[in-house]
């Protein structure tokens, strides 16, 4: 320490500390405002006044952003990500963004790159940042990935492994048709098909995972209301709840006879160690809300977070959210979405999420959740926006939400226009707006005759994905070139669709139109006709199989060789002219007071020697009513020489008799008798079918 005079008037002595620096107010760096870092990106335009607010907010505090149609949300997102990293007010590697799609993470990931990038060659860029950046990047993923991650990290602490594996929707489909396949219980209220039931269990195991709620609580849940459904009193108008009603508890139970099947669905995928697609969010928010760790370790590890679509967020995913990074935790987040574009309702998103921001993320006592907003529309013309606003007026909202602006026009939009056209049926409206399309397209030539220079680009949306291949037909016939984006737009081409026809039905034999497209494309080319005797030989096929009243169905064989030891032979000259007829094995007589077979009369040869002549022609109209199948005799009857055809009158019955077969229309007997038969085993039944008498009604 040093002792030195002081030049002060007082005459006091100052000592100096080795090392001592006279302390200066601290010289805070002025942010670089939205427009700056957008020029330093590489970009040739400044964002609006809108999308500046949203971009310089305050980062102390949680923040959501009602974004219109076509406001440029990802835009905004992207520019605020390089606005916090610009004026180093979070670390690259810290900020995390969620989307829904794969597609969507992939777009606002590649914008936040391109700007941080751009940033980082900037010559005014600070040499530790751009160092910085060369190393780190934010990170973009889905809701579904994000979740995937929380459980492969803390899987344990609710008894998941961490190397559980996912299984995929075939593998998923394969467990679900399983357990199907397996369930003896009691199926009455379920009137569905193997196919359809999968389909139903798989959907309802996914939604009682987003909606976290375990299968007794469906269970009592639906007792309870049932139950209060049939207290009611019965006024004197009605005997009993509704139809409507009715249907409703219909549908509830069908579900709880699903829960069953659903149950050994999840035990076969614990017993295999995996989870599935819908798994990821229900075990993530689990881990989340059992174990404040998790919520600690996420914050410090994420200091932003960006919720893209949070309108269209489900039950699970908010209560992982608000489980890490709500609550009292004060974390800066920032959601984006618009409540009159949520599309997820049916697995429990609502429009109302935005308007419970502030008690999802409440935010600090001084510093709460904030509110703003986009609605200045850039991709739409003003008369595209005057009719949106004046359709969106209408939808509903909830009783305390905070109004909605309307949509503005960017101060580069044109008038626009709206044209609305009535058809009486689809093809005219796809006639009409093919040649809508054709003449845009091909335009007015010019003076000279040529055709104009430039060409737009015009995109078709439809309500549902069946209009596509129609109206891409009508424009292919207009010379338009047509692309369908999507996944979709692949089964259209014809080989696609021939293989996914076969994958069905390998998946599903009894799937009639994969099978048809097969059998009567370029591979087998089978005609209509063909296709009727295929069905008929088919529907006669699983009728023989079918266990009759006496016994089990009769079986059908082929004629052995004549002669054979041990075999027993029909006629050498019956059905001698059909190469493909077979012969079904038939007892001398049918037993007293049953019903004979309609291709034989009891005094025939043929059927004394126990053998009746069949044809893949065979009438099912005769035959599928009335034909008897007993089981098999022990020793076949030898038969004997049939003799030559000859036509005789059946001998006439009662027309209360059981014998032979009554009219299908009125349930009687025939009225007219004889009716001309074949007495030998060569019955012909094109000859029976042109002698046959009809019913008089």
């Amino acid at each position: 320490m040093t002792r030195r005079a002081s030049g002060a008037a007082d005459g006091q002595l100052a000592f100096d500390l080795p090392g001592f620096v006279e302390p200066r107010a601290a010289v805070v760096p002025e942010l670089l405002d939205p427009a700056e870092v957008a020029r330093r990106c590489g970009l040739s335009y400044a964002p609006s006044p809108e999308q500046a607010a949203v971009v310089q907010a305050p980062v102390d505090r949680p923040m959501v952003v009602v974004a219109g149609a076509g406001s440029g949300k990802t835009e905004t997102m992207a520019a605020r990500v390089a606005w916090l990293v610009a004026n180093q007010l979070v670390a690259p590697e810290a900020v995390l963004g969620l989307t829904f799609t794969r597609k969507a993470a992939s777009e606002l990931g590649a914008r936040i790159r391109l700007r941080l990038t751009a940033l980082a060659a900037h010559p005014d860029t600070d040499q530790a940042l751009r160092e910085r950046l060369e190393v780190a990047s934010p990170t973009v993923a889905t809701y579904h990935g994000y979740a995937a991650g929380i459980v492969a990290e803390h899987g344990l602490r609710i008894g998941v492994e961490p190397g559980a594996g996912v299984l995929g929707p075939a593998m998923c489909w394969g467990q679900a048709a399983t357990a199907v396949a397996a369930h003896t219980g009691d199926m009455s209220d379920v009137a569905l098909g193997l196919v359809t039931t999968t389909e139903d269990v798989l959907q309802l195991a996914a939604e009682l995972g987003e909606h976290d709620i375990a299968p007794d609580r469906l269970r009592s849940w639906t007792s309870r209301l049932e139950a209060q459904m049939y207290a009611y009193p019965v006024t004197g108008r009605t005997k009993g709840p509704y139809a409507d009603v009715l249907k409703m508890l219909a549908r509830q139970r069908s579900r709880v006879a699903l829960l069953p099947m659903v149950e050994a669905f999840e035990a076969r995928k614990r017993a295999a160690g995996a989870i599935d697609y819908a798994d990821q969010v229900a075990y993530a928010a689990r881990a989340a809300t059992s174990s404040p760790e998790v919520g600690r370790r996420e914050r410090a590890r994420w200091r932003v977070v960006l919720l893209d679509e949070y309108q269209d967020t489900s039950v699970g995913q908010l209560r992982m959210l608000e489980a890490l990074f709500g609550g009292d935790a004060h974390h800066p987040v920032l959601a984006v979405g618009d409540p009159r574009q949520s599309i997820y309702g049916w697995r429990g998103a609502s429009s109302g999420t935005i308007e419970r921001f502030p008690r999802t993320f409440p935010g600090a006592p001084d510093r709460p959740a904030q509110r703003l907003t986009l609605s200045t529309s850039w991709r739409n013309d003003q008369a595209v926006l005057a009719v949106a606003n004046r359709v969106a007026a209408d939808l509903p909202q909830p009783a305390d939400a905070a109004p909605l602006p309307d949509l503005t026009a960017a101060p580069t939009a044109g008038p626009g226009e709206v044209r609305v056209g009535l058809y009486e049926t689809v093809a005219e409206e796809t006639a009409a707006l093919a040649d809508r399309l054709a003449a845009q397209w091909h335009g007015r030539p010019g003076d000279d005759g040529a055709p104009p220079a430039g060409r737009p680009t015009i995109a078709v949306l439809a309500r549902r994905r069946a209009q596509l291949p129609g109206i891409a037909a009508a424009m292919r016939e207009r010379g338009l070139p047509v692309e369908v984006v999507g996944l979709g737009g692949l089964l259209d081409v014809p080989e696609v669709s021939d293989v996914v026809a076969t994958l069905t039905v390998l998946v599903d034999p009894t799937a009639g139109d994969a099978l048809g497209r097969l059998l009567t494309g370029a591979r087998w080319r089978i005609g209509p006709r063909d296709l009727a005797a295929l069905e008929a030989r088919a529907r006669h096929l699983v009728r023989g199989r079918r266990p009759g009243p006496d016994g089990p169905a009769a079986d059908t064989v082929t004629a052995p060789t004549e002669g054979a030891a041990g075999s027993s032979s029909p006629p050498s000259g019956a059905a001698s002219s059909r190469p493909s007829t077979t012969w079904v094995r038939r007892p001398p007589t049918p037993p007293t007071g049953t019903a004979g077979c309609a291709g034989w009369a009891p005094s025939s040869a043929c059927c004394a020697a126990g053998w009746a002549s069949r044809c893949p022609t065979w009438s099912t109209r005769w035959s599928a009513r009335w034909v008897w199948r007993p089981s098999w005799p022990a020793t076949p009857t030898p038969a004997p020489a049939a003799p030559a055809p000859t036509w005789t009158p059946c001998t006439p019955s009662p027309r209360s008799s059981p014998t032979w077969p009554s009219c299908r229309r009125c349930r009687r007997s025939w009225a007219t008798w004889p009716m001309p038969r074949c007495a030998s085993a060569a019955w012909s039944p094109a000859r029976s079918r042109s002698t046959r008498r009809r019913c008089s009604c």
